[in-house]
């Protein structure tokens, strides 16, 4: 192996694992750490017997090796090939199981299919709004439990779970010619949207559960004489 050049100074500054970049969220751990680069020779052999036509190819492949866990990561070109999962970030430390679950599953299967990932995206999305509106209709779809959490959230953050319902859906049905948003979804050269998918449903899980449950935690720390006060105002 041998050393790749240094980073461009114009990369992306956001923290998404990208090609040659010094610095960004561990495909391994999910630390953001600084990285260290190598190049790759890849020995490729289509030899039968003892008739050996193996060749070694480099420029395309690299490695990127974590400050912080020490394990490498694997890049063909600009296209993480290892880990796969390493694309987007790791699911919230507060995510509930089962939605969970389907969040790394969706991350497991995006470095191989967009479209797969994010059904699976739709569906860990449907999983955590079932587990946070308990009381919501049994019924009840996709969009309207959207609908029912939208004024508890930041409108730009309800209008990109509405995105991740139709890509899902989208991705659903497949059709001769897919519509514009799955074109998007589905380019090789935009990941923009993909991030933000799987960005928007750690953000929702940081609004609704991490948030309350900081301000509960802080709240129980007021001495009980001032909390028994504020009770008494709320009251009046």
């Amino acid at each position: 192996m041998s050393p790749v050049p240094e980073p461009d100074e114009g990369l992306p500054t956001n923290n998404t694992p990208g090609q040659g970049k010094s610095a960004f969220d561990c495909p391994r751990c999910g630390a953001f750490a600084h990285q260290t680069w190598q190049s790759l020779q890849v020995r490729l052999s289509g030899g039968l017997g003892d008739y050996d036509d193996s060749r070694l190819v480099s420029g395309c492949w690299s490695a990127s090796r974590c400050a912080q866990c020490k394990e490498w990561s694997t890049w063909r070109e600009e296209r993480l090939v290892y880990p796969a999962a390493g694309i987007v970030s790791v699911p919230h430390p507060q995510m509930p199981g089962e939605a969970k679950d389907l969040y790394e599953e969706a991350r497991e299967v995006l470095g191989i299919s967009r479209r797969a990932g994010t059904a699976l995206a739709r569906a860990s999305l449907e999983r955590l709004l079932r587990t946070l509106d308990a009381d919501a209709p049994g019924n009840a779809n996709l969009e309207m439990r959207i609908e029912r959490i939208s004024d508890k959230i930041p409108e730009p953050l309800a209008q990109m779970l509405t995105v991740i319902r139709v890509a899902g859906n989208s991705s659903l049905h497949v059709k001769d010619m897919p519509d514009d948003l799955m074109v998007f979804v589905l380019d090789p050269d935009e990941t923009e949207v993909v991030d933000m998918i799987f960005e928007s449903i750690n953000e929702l899980v940081e609004e609704l559960i991490a948030k309350p449950t900081k301000v509960a935690n802080l709240y129980a720390k007021v001495p009980e004489s001032i909390r028994s006060r504020i009770e008494q105002d709320k009251n009046k």
